[in-house]
């Protein structure tokens, strides 16, 4: 797990990929929403998933016995969070082999040993 309260958190992200294991979590704290989407976009990039955040507001209560309630102080924005995973792969090692060779080369073998098991029979009478 990282937790990043940086003023620019998105240019630390290439080096919490690095660090995490597995799909290892990410914490960052933004004041701003400017910084939020500075992170997202960065998290993107750097192959996360599972990124949600939020907006955190602080609002005090007044807690006395019989007369428990919410104090007249003004509500105020406190910070956002945002939370991420570590996605499995790279998209590298994704893109290195398309699926679709991958299933003509099974359909190829399949061909090849067939026809070789036809040759062997003919030959054999």
């Amino acid at each position: 797990v990282a937790l990043i309260d940086l003023g620019d958190p998105w240019t630390v992200i290439p080096q919490v990929r690095q660090m995490l294991k597995g799909s290892g979590a990410v914490f960052a704290i933004c004041p701003t929403m400017n910084q939020l989407e500075k992170l997202t976009m960065a998290l993107v990039e750097n192959e996360f998933t599972d990124i949600e955040s939020t907006e955190h507001i602080l609002r005090t209560i007044d807690a006395r016995e019989g007369k428990t309630r919410h104090s007249f102080q003004g509500i105020g924005h406190t910070t956002y969070l945002c939370f991420a995973r570590k996605a499995f792969f790279d998209r590298d090692s994704k893109k290195s082999k398309p699926q679709t060779e991958e299933k003509k080369t099974k359909k190829t073998t399949k061909k090849v040993t067939k026809k070789n098991a036809k040759a062997k029979s003919t030959k054999s009478k």
